[in-house]
């Protein structure tokens, strides 16, 4: 699967744009993220399934062995990684995956030009389901 993102929108866009969402597709921009190898091996333990793990990486932008490795998705795709990563890392009582979730979040809204703390409250208040 290949993300196509929208251009560069603002976190209220986002969120409203989820409203009318299709199934699994792309909403908001295209987020390019490094991610090094001990790093990705905790997400995808964090993510504990091989659907999201196939959703990493079909975003994955080289093939080539060099480390960190470049992921391309959309914010909404990136987005559902990170809450499923944070869902795990609460029943699970991790903290290292709660962690590894936070500063995804975080990675993702600067890709974007988000602001996080406004991004969770929009989600809160609007109570937007990702899927």
């Amino acid at each position: 699967m290949q993300c196509r993102g929208t251009s560069s929108i603002t976190e209220w866009q986002y969120v409203h744009q989820l409203h009318g969402r299709q199934g699994g597709s792309c909403c908001g921009p295209l987020v390019t993220l490094p991610l090094v190898d001990g790093r990705l091996d905790r997400l995808e333990e964090g993510l504990q399934s091989e659907m999201a793990s196939r959703l990493l990486w079909s975003g994955l932008v080289d093939a080539l062995e060099v480390n960190p490795r470049m992921f391309r998705l959309c914010a909404v795709h990136w987005m559902e990684l990170c809450y499923l990563i944070s869902n795990h890392a609460h029943t699970s009582r991790r903290r290292d995956w709660w962690g590894e979730a936070s500063l995804l979040l975080r990675q993702i809204c600067a890709g974007a030009g988000w602001d996080p703390k406004e991004i969770a409250n929009m989600m809160m208040w609007q109570r937007v389901r990702l899927t």
